[in-house]
């Protein structure tokens, strides 16, 4: 059996920074989500509603493995304790959170200007939300999921 190859993270690597990893991991789970997605919905011909079930909940299970291991270090067993507060902190940010930055940003606008500029305007709040979820994820991920001072 061949033998597995380590990525070295160097001191001049940009993975040996948390954010970075954190980033990339965000990009996977996107990734994974929206891969799934179509692939159940345009190729198996699930109803999207059921395949976007199937597929967030996937994506954040991806999210928890990889958040725990590759941006946070954690090697310990999951607890029930840190995986309901990483659902809770995750899902919050991505039902509340969101929600109130969409809001915030689309429903004012989206009375002044025309319907060519609904869908940008949709874009960039959501990408506003995405990005202020980021946030609230890593930090929240850092201080009381992944708390290294727990162990």
């Amino acid at each position: 059996m061949p033998k597995k190859r380590r990525i070295k993270v160097t001191e001049f690597s940009p993975f040996r920074y948390e954010k970075v990893r954190f980033v990339l991991v965000g990009v996977a789970n996107t990734t994974v989500d929206f891969g799934i997605l179509l692939t159940l919905s345009l190729v198996v011909g699930l109803p999207v509603l059921l395949a976007n079930t199937f597929s967030t909940g996937i994506a954040l299970t991806v999210s928890y493995a990889l958040n725990k291991r590759a941006v946070f270090g954690d090697k310990h067993a999951p607890s029930l304790r840190q995986v309901v507060t990483f659902v809770v902190v995750t899902l919050i940010g991505l039902w509340i959170v969101q929600n109130i930055i969409i809001a915030l940003v689309f429903i004012p606008f989206s009375q002044t200007v025309g319907s060519d500029f609904q869908a940008p305007l949709l874009i960039a709040a959501k990408l506003m939300a995405s990005a202020v979820t980021m946030v609230w994820n890593y930090v929240l991920y850092q201080k009381i999921v992944f708390n290294r001072q727990e162990k």
